[in-house]
């Protein structure tokens, strides 16, 4: 059990209560509450989800919009390149 606990279980233990009851008591001077922390927590997970459909929406307009005058020139000089190589085959 030791080798999970990083040392003896007890004292471990102990120590973990006193680290959370000096946080609390930080976080308690700085006039944090444990549900106001949840909170901005999670409007901070939404805000980030929003911003990701927000990126992959203007990316996706993006490629659109250079899709529609980099396809047509690429096939253009593909087909180009075809035609041109059988040319150059047959002379």
């Amino acid at each position: 059990m030791e080798k999970y606990f990083g040392g003896p279980v007890i004292p471990t233990l102990i120590k973990l209560v006193l680290a959370c009851v000096l946080v609390g008591i930080a976080l308690v001077i700085f006039g944090i509450e444990p549900f106001s922390l949840w909170e901005d927590f999670l409007d901070a997970v939404v805000r980030i989800w929003g911003m990701v459909f927000d990126l992959a929406d203007w990316a996706w307009t993006y490629f659109l919009l250079g899709a529609i005058i980099v396809i047509p020139i690429w096939l253009i000089i593909r087909f180009w390149a075809v035609i041109v190589g059988k040319r150059g085959d047959g002379a």
